[in-house]
């Protein structure tokens, strides 16, 4: 009952990331949450592979040229849960070294999680601060505001 039935990536705070302190990105910091059947932010065991994507314009699947070979990462053992969690975030936080992204560049971060009882989940995010071209639809309504286009 309270397995993991999705995997998501977290749209906040998974980005482009420097971890030295300097201004040049070292790679991908990801923060992945595991949810229950009541959507609730549980922990799982099992493994993880992250790949990364260009970001593409105005298509249905926006991933473009993989940037990198995938990364692969296991939780399934208590030092690797103890290394990963974050009890503030609820979240497991993993680096992801990449030498070809930019702060100015858009990507797709995809994550596959595989629980150790064998079912796999996904899910996907767009990150970086590249700016939307003019002809790239950007939804600037709030979530709270009705839509009046209905």
């Amino acid at each position: 009952m309270f397995a993991p039935r999705a995997v998501k990536l977290h749209p906040v705070f998974t980005k482009i990331a420097s971890w030295s302190g300097d201004e040049r990105p070292e790679g991908v910091e990801a923060l992945v949450e595991l949810r229950d059947q009541f959507d609730d932010t549980c922990k799982g065991a099992g493994s993880l592979v992250f790949e990364l994507f260009e970001y593409r314009t105005n298509q249905p699947d926006p991933r473009g040229k993989r940037i990198s070979n995938p990364w692969q990462a296991d939780i399934a053992t208590v030092d690797q849960q103890r290394e990963r969690w974050s009890k503030t975030s609820r979240c497991y936080t993993f680096r992801l070294a990449a030498d070809k992204v930019a702060t100015t560049g858009r990507y797709v971060l995809t994550v596959s999680f595989t629980p150790t009882n064998g079912s796999r989940l996904f899910d996907r995010v767009v990150i970086g601060s590249g700016k939307p071209t003019e002809s790239e639809p950007v939804n600037d309504t709030p979530l709270d505001t009705p839509d009046k286009s209905r």
